[in-house]
């Protein structure tokens, strides 16, 4: 969604096409928790959501029936502005529902303690850890006492296994390993993966990928606890990393944490 930077707004670039432009576990996972984890919560009706780096609202159709208000926040100006074009075309009493926020994660002054639930969904992108922690100790003070923060984020994993079974099937139709590596290195876009860093630069901006200790280290140590472990996967007919002309390599993954604050 829209954290990550390179060059100035880069999300607001695609914001006109972005369902067509994005791969969104809103849109194309055939595996993702978060609607089970959603119907679970008691009192839903009396309670409030944040969607967190929100993009053009996505979410918003699936909260509005379920909760008491919805703030809808992200950076790019664009995505606020097809927001607010989304919230006017609600009925009254669910557009009164709807608040919309210009804001970055890093930045959540004047939401101190006004979320029972916070969902950020490929949002916490920023290459650097600093920055990383910053967002994460926002978000951590925007929750009420007894709040839930619900988080996916990009899967280094979910690259390394890629990478691995491309080299594979490669050595086995070949049978030379530099000849291998030199295949998967071309068709998983190696040139663009810092694999020790955990980033993928897309050209115009640098976004970041986790392994799950590295995610789990960063919220333990701005306050959350993980509650539970699982996976949002992805169609397998998706290759949004690497460019793969042959079928069926093994489908992509994002982590998923659902967190309570220690």
């Amino acid at each position: 969604m829209s954290q990550a930077t390179k060059i100035s707004n880069p999300w607001d670039n695609i914001a006109t096409n972005y369902d067509s432009e994005i791969i969104s576990p809103l849109l194309h996972a055939t595996h993702n928790p978060l609607w089970g984890d959603i119907n679970k919560i008691k009192a839903k009706a009396t309670k409030t959501v944040a969607d967190l780096g929100a993009g053009t609202g996505n979410l918003m159709p699936y909260l509005l029936p379920k909760f008491k208000k919805i703030y809808a926040i992200d950076a790019g100006a664009k995505m606020v502005e097809l927001m607010k074009e989304k919230r006017s075309r609600l009925k009254s009493a669910e557009k009164s529902k709807v608040k919309i926020y210009k804001k970055k994660l890093e930045n959540l002054k004047g939401l101190e303690n006004s979320f029972d639930l916070a969902i950020s969904i490929n949002s916490l992108l920023m290459p650097e850890y600093k920055n990383i922690k910053k967002s994460l100790l926002q978000i951590k003070n925007s929750l009420r006492k007894g709040g839930r923060f619900i988080l996916v984020v990009p899967s280094m994993e979910a690259i390394s296994q890629a990478y691995r079974w491309i080299y594979e099937r490669e050595l086995k139709l070949c049978g030379k390993r530099a000849k291998a590596i030199t295949l998967a290195n071309k068709n998983i876009e190696f040139e663009r993966i810092h694999f020790g860093l955990g980033e993928y630069d897309t050209s115009d901006m640098i976004q970041k990928y986790f392994s799950r200790f590295e995610i789990e280290t960063l919220l333990a140590e701005t306050g959350f606890t993980v509650k539970s472990y699982d996976r949002v996967v992805y169609d397998g007919e998706i290759t949004f990393l690497y460019n793969d002309p042959k079928p069926k390599s093994p489908n992509m993954w994002d982590h998923y944490l659902n967190c309570s604050v220690q």
